[in-house]
């Protein structure tokens, strides 16, 4: 649509055709077709008013059109490899077009030809528009990108949505881009932001740089003559003009020569190990004298200062040595305290609180040394690379590792991991806070990304061409400073990152859900993606409270139950996996997996719990198995019955101290059975599938309510004491019914066609009204709310 000066606007329709719009009228003024009666895929208007209207439009055969108000001839442009899903009017003789082959293709329309063809996309490209002179685009690997059109070359990319990037505008007064993504998100940037990023620049120092260390605005670079530089960083001098002025040199000492380790406390205290065991302890505010402290006589792979301890580690034969320092009369004392014996242990993190000290190992471990030492495996899969750590009323340890994730852990009298996020594909190395914001800083082939694990987004990515350890970030998310050795040279890079002005709408964390239920307030959801996501429902809104990233697949059920005194969740989906969830403190945490005796390929389809003696579940499974578990902290087989074809549905219900199991299947039937799998009671409802169901005790009747593929809802009263039924059956939904729940006297039904509908328990039907969520898959009533799941979630008020 294009808006003209006389209230007026153009409309391109599809199957190329375009109207004029009177809005006082709210009346068609004129309609034109072209002759090439094409379903339009895209299109795009330019113009200032009718008479000077020109159209192009794409097609799904990869052609792109070209005609205006004037004129009955299209022009047809071929070149594209694919689908073109975006036009936009560059000028009156330049089109861009975006495709499914992941390109931007610019075209002359007066000649036909393809002048520029743009790459960088992982994907295909939906949406571009030319902004302040350089052209903007979206994409479905969740990137916004700006292109520079005479160099034909991407100067800018902003991760902005873990999905789909499905649409964009801008506010050239406000100087803002609005973005929508498939992860449900809506955010506004900065359009300033928007800027070239500049290449890392070399810093000539007129010698080698083996490490540096960041303190403030300044940073020490300790090179192969046994010379430690300092240089602000916040100087803007040119690249190759630093010298070896006076004031540049810190400290000049050959026995400096073959530095290994370095770091520095808050308070300035610096520390460099060498590879002959020398550590040099050094104050940058000259509060004393530096002291070489001779420590031994090999490598020292790492140290590591704060204002009243020195942490040195050399390799796995050696303890770990901590040092309490103390400063007289001008002079520095460092008295060796402690051997931490690390049992042959490679150390790839060192950490220090108080007295207590915390190291993570290359197999991913925690050592804790405070009044003993303790060792808890399998905080990370790899090598830990960095923790930070507090005391509140017991210790907790932040840490991330070389196997991306980051993980929060709890320490008492055993570990108990409070939180773990994946945020990167490759090594995750240092954890930054600033302004409020979490970010953790990872390196992956040639690239160093920051990552913002508050907003739950990638702040930005350059490539360096090295994944060597010795670098260091600078940030308070308006200016970032990274600077990094690279062969022989330093380098430093600079970048505007406050892109991101507003969270309009806060992404929901798992696309394609499949299942929610609720516990301790909690709603919990999971689907395809593997991701569990924990929200509150607050004044009637979803308010994010943390997510879980599963390793053994996607989710196709949840239940809840509190056991033990425990808030846990049982998951069930893809390759067997059965598991259950401690929730604690709004993060879930694994506590067990149970692998079940089926093919790989099996899934759960559904799960329902119990507390009786013990805790009992029931699965539906794909295999054709209905199964019973018992779960007292671990799991453990009961008993299967085959039905010969996928379980779908299941329900544990107790009636007079017996115990009865429901399945539902793809036969249709609804079939009762006793806890020893006896059959007792069944009931052919639907000629296909049972996709949803939902049951309700009333003394001794069973109501048992269901929803098929047909888009039937059928509900039953089943007497208990003689076993006769009544069935009442409707054609409800013109789709399958994928969720049914009772509530008060009413049933809701939900459907894949986007409907809910309320009924009697006669199955009258009392109302109906829409979902906005596509792919309805599952429902629940949670704290007065109906929630309906699918391609994203929804609450509506009861």
């Amino acid at each position: 649509m294009i808006l003209f000066k006389d209230e007026t606007s153009a409309l391109l329709l599809a199957h190329s055709t375009v109207q004029l719009f009177d809005h006082k009228t709210t009346t068609v003024l004129k309609q034109i077709r072209s002759l090439d009666h094409v379903h339009t895929y895209s299109g795009c208007l330019f113009g200032a008013n009718w008479l000077d209207l020109q159209i192009a439009a794409g097609t799904v055969m990869r052609e792109l059109l070209v005609w205006n108000t004037q004129s009955d001839t299209v022009k047809r442009f071929s070149g594209q490899e694919g689908a073109i899903f975006g036009i936009s009017f560059l000028d009156q003789n330049t089109v861009a077009s975006c495709s499914d082959d992941r390109t931007i293709r610019i075209w002359n329309i007066d000649t036909g030809l393809i002048e520029k063809t743009l790459y960088g996309h992982l994907a295909r490209v939906w949406k571009c528009k030319i902004v302040n002179a350089h052209l903007l685009s979206i994409s479905e690997d969740g990137t916004i990108k700006q292109w520079d059109l005479e160099k034909q070359e991407c100067i800018k990319t902003i991760q902005a949505h873990t999905h789909n990037v499905w649409s964009f505008d801008v506010d050239l007064e406000n100087d803002i881009l609005i973005s929508g993504g498939g992860d449900a998100g809506i955010k506004a940037w900065d359009l300033k932001s928007f800027e070239k990023e500049t290449a890392p620049v070399e810093i000539h120092l007129q010698m080698t740089p083996r490490n540096f260390v960041a303190h403030l605005e300044t940073l020490y670079v300790c090179g192969d003559p046994g010379i430690i530089l300092k240089r602000s960083t916040q100087s803007e001098t040119p690249a190759g003009e630093m010298t070896f002025n006076p004031k540049d040199i810190f400290y000049k000492d050959h026995r400096l020569r073959g530095n290994v380790s370095m770091h520095i406390s808050q308070s300035g205290i610096l520390a460099v190990g060498t590879s002959t065991g020398l550590i040099f302890i050094a104050s940058i505010q000259n509060q004393f004298e530096p002291l070489f402290l001779q420590h031994c006589d090999c490598w020292i792979e790492q140290v590591l200062v704060s204002d009243k301890n020195l942490l040195v580690y050399v390799n796995h034969q050696q303890p770990v040595s901590l040092y309490h320092l103390s400063i007289e009369d001008g002079k520095i004392n460092a008295t060796r305290v402690k051997q931490l014996d690390i049992s042959q242990l490679v150390i790839s993190s060192l950490e220090v609180l108080d007295d207590t000290v915390i190291l993570g190992t290359k197999k991913g471990s925690l050592l804790v040394f405070d009044q003993q030492k303790r060792v808890f495996p399998g905080v990370h899969t790899q090598a830990i690379l960095e923790t930070r750590s507090q005391v509140k009323e017991c210790l907790q340890i932040s840490s991330v590792g070389a196997d991306g994730y980051y993980c929060e852990s709890l320490i008492q009298d055993k570990l108990t991991r409070l939180s773990q996020s994946r945020v990167s594909r490759g090594h995750c190395t240092k954890i930054i806070q600033t302004q409020g914001h979490l970010l953790i800083a990872s390196y992956f082939d040639k690239w160093i990304e920051l990552y913002d694990l508050t907003l739950k987004q990638k702040v930005f990515q350059v490539e360096i061409g090295t994944t060597r350890k010795k670098w260091h970030i600078q940030t308070d998310l308006k200016q970032t400073r990274l600077t990094f050795i690279k062969k022989t040279s330093l380098f430093e890079w600079k970048t505007n990152c406050r892109s991101l002005v507003k969270l309009l709408q806060q992404p929901y964390l798992a696309l394609e859900t499949r299942s929610v239920c609720s516990i301790s307030n909690i709603m919990v959801s999971g689907g395809e993606e593997g991701i569990l996501v924990c929200h509150t429902i607050e004044n009637g809104s979803l308010v994010f409270q943390s997510r879980c990233k599963n390793q053994e697949g996607s989710f196709k059920c949840l239940q809840s139950q509190v056991y033990d005194g425990k808030s846990l969740v049982f998951s069930g989906g893809s390759k067997r996996t059965l598991q259950c969830w401690h929730l604690n403190q709004m993060e879930l945490a694994p506590l067990q997996t149970c692998l079940l005796d089926a093919e790989l390929e099996t899934r759960i389809m559904d799960l329902s719990l119990l507390q009786l003696d013990q805790l009992w579940i029931s699965l539906a499974c794909s295999d054709g198995y209905l199964r019973l578990l018992t779960f007292d902290g671990h799991f453990e087989d009961a008993r299967k019955v085959y039905l010969g074809r996928c379980v779908q549905k299941t329900r544990l219900f107790v009636y007079l101290n017996d115990c009865f199991v429901v399945s539902c299947a793809t036969d249709g039937k609804i079939v009762i059975w006793s806890l020893a799998l006896q059959k007792q009671w069944e009931l052919q409802v639907h000629p296909s599938g049972i996709k949803a169901l939902d049951l309700k005790l009333d003394h001794s009747l069973l109501w048992i309510a269901t929803g098929g593929d047909d888009g039937h809802v059928s509900l039953v009263s089943l007497n208990l004491t003689n076993w006769t039924h009544q069935l009442w059956n409707t054609q409800a939904h013109h789709s399958s019914v994928c969720g049914i729940v009772f509530h008060k006297h009413n049933i809701i039904s939900t459907s894949i066609d986007q409907k809910i509908l309320f009924f009697n328990n006669e199955l009258s039907k009392l109302k109906e009204q829409f979902m906005d969520i596509p792919d309805n898959s599952d429902t629940k009533i949670i704290n007065n709310h109906l929630v309906t799941v699918g391609f994203g979630v929804q609450l509506h008020a009861l």
